[in-house]
């Protein structure tokens, strides 16, 4: 298992910095997504650039304070857990923690997912400068 800590202080209140990770039907923020879809509450797909479908199946939404999902694609399974710390009233810090398994062995891995999660900071403080 090949686990990423990450973590990004956000110039966002923890409310835009939520609303923006959380709400599904709306990720038209990541510029790497071709398309994105809830299928109920518990299930959502996306389809990277590359034209990679990922299935998310959410585990656990404490507001302002935790976002935890499960992930599979045909390259890798793994679970994903963002958690929200306000620094100050313009200010959060949010922390990922990913684990997963590749599907396909490269010697990568790491790195590629570490791109993949350097990529949504960004453009997450992107989007926060829009809010």
């Amino acid at each position: 298992m090949i686990i990423i800590n990450n973590e990004e202080k956000l110039n966002g209140k923890v409310e835009d910095v939520w609303k923006l990770v959380s709400d599904l039907s709306d990720q038209s923020w990541r510029n790497h997504l071709k398309s994105s879809q809830v299928i109920d509450s518990k299930h959502y797909q996306e389809i990277n650039d590359q034209g990679l479908k990922t299935t998310i199946i959410l585990l656990n939404k404490i507001v302002y304070d935790v976002f935890e999902f499960n992930f599979t694609n045909e390259e890798y399974d793994g679970h994903w857990l963002a958690k929200f710390e306000v620094i100050d009233d313009h200010t959060t810090l949010l922390h990922i923690t990913a684990a997963f398994e590749m599907k396909k062995k490269t010697m990568f891995a790491k790195n590629s997912f570490n791109k993949i999660v350097k990529q949504y900071f960004n453009d997450l403080q992107q989007a926060l400068k829009k809010e």
